[in-house]
């Protein structure tokens, strides 16, 4: 067997709080690593904040 299936995949969370034009947002990524070295990362960007953000 080449790689055990534990191995295979690896999955790394990151939640970070940001100010935007003093307005909370949640940033907040997710990472996804395969067996044969494809890196996606998922970018969520949430506003907190009960105006709307144009410009970050």
């Amino acid at each position: 067997m080449k790689i055990s299936f534990f191995l295979s995949i690896f999955v790394f969370n990151f939640v970070s709080l940001a100010l935007a034009k003093d307005q909370p947002i949640s940033i907040s990524t997710d990472t996804l690593v395969t067996e044969d070295g494809k890196v996606r990362i998922y970018l969520t960007l949430k506003n907190d904040g009960q105006r709307a953000i144009y410009d970050i």
